[in-house]
C-alpha cells in the first residue's frame, strides 16, 4: 500500500526514487459535505410530494427511500418520450440546479477548511487531479474563490508561500 505524504510540502515535489514526481490526486467522496448540503433522505422528505405534482407522476406510496422513489419517476417519465432527458428533468425538479443549499447557502460564514485546503493545494499546483463525486457546488466556489476556474490563466496567489515551490 502505497504511504500518504505527512508533511505536506511533499505534495508532488518528491521524487518517488525513480527520479520521477509523485503523482497527487484527490479523490473527494459523498461526505465531504456532509452536514454542509441537504442528505438524500431530507431531500425526498421536503421535496417528493411537491416534485410528484410538478412533473404529474404518481408512485406506489412504498418508496421511502429517494433511490426507489427517483426509480419510479423515471420510469414513468421514460414512458412519456418527451424532449428533456428524464434525469434532467427530475433533477430540475428537486431543485438541484437552483436550490442554493446545495451551494452551501443554507449556513452563514466563509468557505469551509475542508473545502478551502484542496483549493488551495490545486491552486499552487501540488495537486495532479481532482476527482469531486458530489453533488453540490461547496468545491467548485472553493476553487473560484482562489482564482481557479476553467480557462482563465492563474493569476499571482494572493499568500505567501515556499520558495521552493515557485
Amino acid at each position: 500500500m502505497p504511504e500518504l505524504p505527512h508533511k505536506f510540502q511533499t505534495l508532488r515535489q518528491e521524487p518517488d526514487g525513480s527520479g520521477a514526481t509523485r503523482q497527487c490526486i484527490v479523490v473527494v467522496g459523498a461526505g465531504f459535505s456532509h452536514g454542509l448540503v441537504p442528505m438524500a433522505e431530507r431531500l425526498f422528505v421536503d421535496r417528493h410530494q411537491s416534485v410528484q405534482d410538478e412533473l404529474g407522476c404518481t408512485t406506489s406510496g412504498a418508496a421511502t427511500d429517494l433511490y426507489l422513489w427517483a426509480d419510479e419517476i423515471l420510469q414513468q417519465l421514460q414512458q412519456r418520450n418527451g424532449n428533456a432527458p428524464p434525469k434532467l428533468q427530475l433533477a430540475e425538479a428537486l431543485g438541484i440546479m437552483t436550490d442554493l443549499r446545495w451551494r452551501g447557502a443554507n449556513r452563514d460564514g466563509p468557505v469551509e477548511p475542508r473545502h478551502r485546503i484542496i483549493a488551495r493545494f490545486a491552486r499552487e499546483n501540488r495537486l495532479n487531479s481532482i476527482w469531486s463525486l458530489n453533488w453540490d457546488c461547496l468545491l467548485e466556489n472553493a476553487l473560484g474563490r482562489v482564482g481557479l476556474s476553467r480557462g482563465v490563466p492563474r493569476a499571482d496567489l494572493p499568500w505567501k508561500r515556499s520558495s521552493r515551490h515557485s
